[in-house]
């Protein structure tokens, strides 16, 4: 249920008609094991592998019907985390997409209530910023579908003027929104030694890039996302842009030409002494 990543804890959630026997195999617990586990009750205990212990977690069981759902708490990160869904795939459990576990929207197409609380949801575990995160919570909470309520309000009460702009200031948000899910690719361009390097590691406060007073130091395209705002930006080093004989320093030239195609906002530097030109 956690996305994969650094964290506090790791969530494993677990259903199918056979998810309490199958935790059994792995799931020692301290006092009960999963199956013995009523509606709303927690267990701690181990995940092991035969006699080794994988890792110590907290088993919740949150459905008790026909399919019974378990929630396996487990220490955060990718290692440990990947650690104990090996177990259950060893025991018999099947790997699925986070999205599965999601409320399915019925009925009234994608831009439907529950369509966009449903998205909002699948989308909300590959959020990269906490500002991502609000903005998808409150979509589920239904956000635009209050908006569009108002805006017919507005028209039905004759005031199409008010309604016009409403639905302007809602588009003008749309920019903002895809941004949060789909970071800009931002390419910092221009000659060699004006500072490209020095401004990404500055953005990302560490040394990312290494730094050199000899020029063409820069050779592959050095990409990291970085929160400015709550919006996250993909930056992208690249070599400085001059006329080189060096074949290799040619390649990366290229290579930085070609980002300066693709990217969706190019910042180019530029030394102040010898201007923009």
């Amino acid at each position: 249920m956690t996305p994969p990543g650094e964290g506090g804890i790791g969530i494993i959630a677990l259903a199918g008609a056979g998810a309490a026997r199958l935790l059994d195999r792995v799931f020692v617990g301290t006092r009960r094991g999963a199956s013995e586990l009523p509606l709303g009750a927690i267990a701690h205990g181990t995940v092991r592998r035969q006699a080794e212990v994988v890792d110590e977690v907290i088993v919740a069981r949150l459905q008790a019907e026909a399919e019974p759902r378990f929630e396996v708490n487990c220490h955060g990160g990718i290692v440990a985390v990947r650690a104990v869904l090996r177990c259950l795939e060893e025991a018999g459990a099947r790997v699925v997409d986070p999205s599965q576990f999601m409320p399915r929207a019925r009925g009234g197409g994608p831009l439907s209530p529950s369509g966009v609380r449903e998205r909002a949801l699948a989308a909300l575990p590959h959020a990269l910023t906490r500002l991502g995160a609000a903005m998808l919570l409150h979509q589920a909470g239904g956000a635009l579908g209050d908006e569009v309520g108002r805006v017919c309000h507005l028209l039905d009460a004759g005031r199409p003027e008010e309604a016009a702009a409403r639905l302007d200031a809602a588009l003008e948000m749309a920019p903002l929104g895809r941004a949060l899910l789909n970071p800009p690719k931002v390419a910092l361009l221009g000659p060699p030694n004006v500072g490209k390097s020095t401004l990404l590691n500055a953005l990302l406060h560490e040394e990312r890039v290494i730094v050199h007073h000899e020029p063409g130091t820069t050779r592959d395209v050095v990409a990291e996302t970085v929160s400015l705002g709550g919006v996250p930006f993909e930056l992208m080093d690249s070599a400085g842009i001059r006329a080189t004989d060096d074949d290799l320093e040619r390649m990366a030239v290229d290579r930085a030409a070609d980002l300066a195609a693709r990217c969706d906002v190019a910042l180019v530097l530029f030394d102040a002494r010898d201007g923009p030109g």
